[in-house]
């Protein structure tokens, strides 16, 4: 008697009736054992390489974010270095401000301490240094200016830079240069 199955398996819809008698049971099984191992490593390194894709793709977002902070962090270095400047820049308005009562302290104390036929004409501030123009009616005064100007508690010293005086002119007029005390 023979047999008719009707029920038809999967793999005989696809490739037919060859492949069962092309292929014995024991050749089967390895066939089917060498596409369990391969599909054992095709879908981990599918996975990974999915995954690694993944991680390129967050990495150049996170490079893109990093460049855009840099620049922000470029600016804001910028904007600490203008407040550093402007920080200095009030520190020497005050200081100047503060030392306008110093400077006319400085000023009257220099005035004060001149004799009297001596006077002033002009005050310049070179470094530490502190030039003292003026004049003199006798070259006597100017020396008597020298030694007065010595005895200032805020300077090191006086010493005569040039006095010069004409026949023409009966006044000498002199140059004193004053070392700051350090």
């Amino acid at each position: 008697m023979k047999r008719i199955n009707y029920l038809v398996a999967p793999g005989e819809r696809l490739f037919g009736d060859t492949l069962r008698s092309a292929a014995s049971p024991r050749l089967r099984l390895a066939v089917v054992a060498i596409g369990g191992a391969l599909a054992s490593l095709v879908l981990p390194y599918c996975a990974e390489s999915t995954r690694l894709h993944e991680l390129e793709s967050a990495a150049s977002a996170y490079r893109t974010e990093l460049a855009d902070i840099a620049v922000d962090v470029g600016r804001v270095r910028g904007l600490e270095r203008n407040i550093a400047k402007l920080r200095a820049v009030s520190d020497e308005v005050v200081a100047i401000r503060r030392s306008g009562g110093m400077r006319a302290d400085e000023i009257a104390e220099l005035g004060n301490a001149l004799p009297s036929e001596s006077w002033l004409t002009a005050l310049r501030r070179d470094g530490e240094a502190l030039e003292v123009q003026g004049g003199s009616a006798r070259l006597s005064t100017v020396a008597a200016t020298i030694a007065a100007l010595a005895r200032l508690s805020r300077y090191s010293g006086a010493r005569l830079v040039s006095a010069y005086g004409g026949e023409s002119r009966p006044q000498v007029s002199y140059s004193i240069v004053l070392e700051r005390r350090r």
